[in-house]
Parts: structure tokens; C-alpha cells; sequence
């Protein structure tokens, strides 16, 4: 099966570089060895240990620098991402494939190396999942089609014009957002390593003198909906949460988050938190990470919570960073437990 999951990723390498026309003038590619292990807690899974091994293709483009967002982060490359994976045990997981659009930032570059970080949500599918009667042992997902995300943090040595050799470390989570249960969640860590072949020399990154200090501050209100399922076989709950934000703009990549939300289900208040974060700007795209803590909590849950979402500006207001109106989506999650999936829309002022 692995020699299959190579002839596939080769396949899909193949597509893309055809599928990116004239446009690899500008890009690379690259394939990677993937070697890992499940990190779902072993309390949580009935069943053995085994490495996870896998195949990834990547298609990668530098950005121009011509989009102010593109000069702030310091001309980041554009990539996507498809990898072919077992999962710790075929028999009981399958195996899983994920595509996935990512962006790559330089953390330290030197003449002949680079440090970099990526970080990218997509889609991933697994062929097996937890059904009562045929897989029951299988508590990680009960969806074949699921949100995927990864981080890498990796290291790239140059060793001739065209071509470079990197390797890093690789965090990955597959989940359902709690949509159906079970969904324990796919969490791996691994090692990757592998070769890049540029289609052209790789000029030198000059995204030039830009002040990214801001200081101004807003408001933001907002209205979501999640979605949920909290037992096998259940109907689905619908929570309401309202919540309202200080933002304070410290640099033209960020802004700081700061309130609070309250959570209704059937009417009734059930939750009220206190939110902390941080908004990350690409352009008219803000990907939103935040830390909650129950003040109120009638449910049977921790007192700590993430939220991790994107929030898109269809109108700008302002011509560096976006604002006015925004809709979005996220996860609301417990540690690596997901809790539900939200819509969003909200207003930065």
C-alpha cells in the first residue's frame, strides 16, 4: 500500500505541475517523506501503536510583493499541500489523504539556508471511520470527510541551482468539528524530510523598509451560531453566542482581541467566557486565534477553551487593514477536543 500511496502522490504531483501552467516560470515543487505517530491519548484508542507513514507533494509560489499584506509578513511562499498517509493502523483507521493550501514564512534565511514555518487548513478523507457494527474500536472519527490542518517547522539547505534538500517537524489534526460522534480527533506527530526543485533560480527576498507599528483602537460585536452533536445517534444542538470584542491595532500584520461572549442553548444562558486573542491580516483575511475561560459554565466541560477561525472583509474601510463587516467560521475545542463548528458574522468598528 505505501508503493500505491508514493504512485499517487507522484500522480497528483503530475496534475498540479500541469494544472499551474505558465505559472511555474515562478514556483517549485517538492515530495516528502513523511514518519510519525498518532498523539490521541492511548486512554482514548483501543488499539496498538504503529508508526505513520506517508507521502507528501507540494507546489510552492513565491509571492511579488505587490499587495501591501504580501510586504508585511515579508513576502511569503503560497503553497498546496497533498498528502497520502496511513494512520497508525490500517485495519482500524485506514488511511487518510489530505489537500491542503498553506502559506510558508521565513523565520531566518541565510545564502544557502532557511528556517521557515506553514500552516495551512483544508480538506482531508479517510477510508475508514467508526461505525458500530463493522468499526466500532475506531473512536477517532466518525466522518470520512473532515476539516485537516498542519504546522511544520522546517530547516531548507541548498545544494545546487535549482535544487534543495529540508526536513522538519510535522503537526497535523483531522477533525469533524464534533458534528458526529464520536470524534476524538486525528492528531499525529512526525518527522518529514525530502527534496524541492525550483523551476528557477531563487532570487533573493527584498520585501523592503515598511513600518508595520499601529496603534489605534476599535470595537467589534458579533453574532454565531454552533453547530453540534452531543451524543452517538443524537439530534444536533444549536448555540447562540453573542460576544463583543476590544481590538487594539499594534502592528499593520495584528491586532489584538480582548471580551466577552455568552452562549445560549434553547433559550437559556449557559455559558459566559472572558476571550483573549490575537487576529492575524492577510489582506481582506483575518485568521483568528483565541483563548477563552469559563466565568459561567453549566456544561460538564473544562474551564480553559480555544477558538481557531478565519474571518473574511468583503467591504474595506480603510485602505491598510480590513474592517467594516466580516462573516467567518471556526472551532470551538477543549485541549484537542473539538466542542462545535460556528458561522459568524460581525463588525469591526
Amino acid at each position: 500500500m505505501q508503493s500505491r500511496a508514493t504512485t499517487y502522490c507522484l500522480l497528483g504531483l503530475t496534475l498540479l505541475y500541469l494544472g499551474t501552467g505558465s505559472c511555474l516560470a515562478q514556483s517549485s515543487w517538492e515530495v516528502l517523506k513523511q514518519v510519525g505517530k498518532l498523539a490521541t491519548r492511548a486512554s482514548e484508542r483501543n488499539t496498538t501503536r504503529l508508526p505513520v507513514l506517508g507521502m507528501e507533494v507540494n507546489w510552492l509560489r513565491a509571492t511579488s510583493g505587490e499587495k501591501l499584506w504580501q510586504r508585511a509578513h515579508g513576502l511569503p511562499n503560497l503553497g498546496l499541500s497533498l498528502a497520502i498517509r496511513n494512520v497508525g493502523n490500517p485495519a482500524l483507521y485506514g488511511y487518510d489523504a489530505s489537500l491542503v493550501p498553506f502559506l510558508e514564512f521565513n523565520l531566518l534565511r541565510r545564502p544557502h539556508t532557511a528556517v521557515h514555518v506553514r500552516h495551512g487548513t483544508g480538506l482531508g478523507y479517510v477510508t475508514r471511520r467508526h461505525e458500530p457494527s463493522r468499526n466500532p474500536d475506531n473512536q477517532l472519527l466518525s466522518t470520512h470527510l473532515n476539516a485537516a490542518s498542519f504546522l511544520k517547522v522546517g530547516l531548507e539547505a541548498r545544494l545546487g541551482k535549482y535544487l534543495l534538500a529540508e526536513g522538519g517537524l510535522d503537526l497535523r489534526h483531522l477533525s469533524n468539528g464534533n458534528l458526529f460522534l464520536p470524534n476524538l480527533g486525528l492528531n499525529t506527530l512526525g518527522l518529514y524530510a525530502g527534496l524541492q526543485w525550483a523551476s528557477a533560480p531563487a532570487a533573493p527576498s527584498r520585501p523592503g523598509t515598511l513600518d508595520r507599528r499601529r496603534s489605534r483602537w476599535g470595537w467589534s460585536p458579533s453574532l454565531a451560531l454552533g453547530v453540534s452533536q452531543q451524543r452517538k445517534a443524537g439530534p444536533h444542538q444549536f448555540d447562540w453566542q453573542l460576544s463583543t470584542l476590544a481590538v487594539f491595532q499594534h502592528d499593520l500584520r495584528f491586532r489584538a482581541l480582548g471580551g466577552a461572549e455568552a452562549l445560549f442553548r434553547q433559550g437559556q444562558l449557559r455559558q459566559v467566557g472572558i476571550l483573549l486573542g490575537e487576529e492575524v491580516l492577510f489582506g481582506r483575511l483575518g485568521v483568528r486565534y483565541l483563548l477563552g475561560g469559563s466565568v459561567y459554565n453549566a456544561f460538564d466541560t473544562g474551564f480553559l477553551y480555544e477558538k481557531v477561525g478565519v474571518a473574511y472583509y468583503p467591504f474595506r474601510f480603510n485602505s491598510e487593514v480590513p474592517q467594516g463587516m466580516y462573516v467567518g467560521t471556526s472551532i470551538k475545542a477543549y485541549g484537542f477536543r473539538a466542542s462545535f463548528v460556528e458561522v459568524s458574522a460581525g463588525f469591526v468598528f
